[in-house]
């Protein structure tokens, strides 16, 4: 089953500043706590959002970073979601806005939470992967990589046009090496020049693979075990095939999400029949009661004795015309 409160999945000890701290200082925090996105509120009310690819975004500015300040640079407004929102609008949102991360708010507006691709993947059960076979079914993305030599700053301005997290180092088409936009916050954190740095000497190796042969359910799971958001897909020869990311796991919502709005508009084309047969019932009923009951005074009214009906013999009776019994309730008639 999939779940689709999203109380039961949302993070809710989520970390936020204020406006008024640097995007140095916001980047230490986003280190130090191994997280990927931060919030910038103010009096718990979220007014922007500052991610991984915003870090990335803004690589080519770092000796600014101690007097750039945060709500220069943050997104906003921020996209936000409510707390009785399920899965299929999160997914929704973040697939059409091309995002990882957004808030969750109360009905007061405030902060309560933070729900990510993460979050969603992790709590998938195991009939979510069941018509998966492989991971050949959902992945999309083709690879991309860099060659040896090449600096910190190439794949930043290779990451930024192509709007993606990672990026693979390959020798003799095997992966040996991968650059993600965690290594890069780390690198800025530090104080160093992206220029300056070739590449093999700080990525992240040895790359995380597995073959195209592997379920989804077993990729989710590397995943979740090495805490990683990618894994690179290899062939039977080790060559470098493509990747599958948690957001490629997420989009097997889709099928689901037509399946659930399927549902949805046969439910209430059932609820629509029955209240449709129950109206007719009804109205037969009524029918006969005003064919048998023709010497018979008859008023008709709501749950609260306003009149609804009102016949030919009850104006005989009361002798009060149709129209000058609406709107008065049974007591007043009487």
């Amino acid at each position: 089953m999939i779940i689709s409160a999203l109380g039961k999945i949302i993070t809710r000890e989520v970390f936020s500043v204020t406006p008024e701290i640097t995007v140095c200082s916001v980047i230490s925090i986003m280190v130090e706590n191994r997280i990927s996105s931060i919030i910038i509120s103010v009096k718990n009310k979220p007014v922007g959002i500052f991610t991984e690819r915003d870090v990335v975004r803004l690589a080519h500015r770092s000796r600014e970073f101690d007097k750039l300040m945060i709500k220069d640079v943050m997104v906003k407004p921020v996209l936000t979601v409510n707390t009785d929102s399920d899965i299929f609008e999160i997914y929704t949102m973040f697939k059409e806005n091309r995002i990882r991360h957004t808030v969750v708010i109360d009905s007061n507006a405030k902060i309560a939470g933070m729900i990510s691709a993460t979050d969603i993947v992790n709590n998938f059960e195991l009939e979510f992967y069941l018509e998966f076979k492989s991971v050949m079914q959902i992945m999309q993305k083709n690879i991309l990589t860099i060659d040896k030599g090449l600096t910190v700053m190439d794949a930043v301005y290779k990451m930024r046009s192509n709007l993606i997290s990672c990026i693979v180092m390959e020798e003799k088409c095997c992966p040996i090496g991968v650059l993600t936009e965690r290594d890069i916050i780390r690198l800025l954190r530090d104080g160093n020049d992206l220029s300056n740095i070739v590449i093999e000497k700080v990525m992240s190796k040895p790359v995380y693979t597995t073959h195209v042969t592997t379920s989804v359910y077993e990729a989710s799971k590397i995943m979740r075990d090495k805490r990683i958001r990618r894994l690179v897909i290899i062939d039977k020869n080790n060559v470098t095939s493509r990747i599958i990311t948690q957001s490629d796991v997420i989009s097997g919502l889709e099928k689901h999400y037509a399946e659930f709005l399927v549902s949805m508009v046969k439910e209430k084309e059932r609820k629509i029949e029955e209240s449709q047969e129950e109206l007719q019932e009804k109205t037969t009923f009524f029918d006969n009661l005003m064919f048998r009951a023709k010497d018979v005074v008859i008023i008709g009214t709501d749950i609260g004795f306003g009149i609804k009906y009102y016949n030919a013999h009850a104006e005989s009776l009361f002798k009060v015309k149709p129209q000058d019994v609406r709107g008065k309730t049974l007591n007043e008639l009487i």
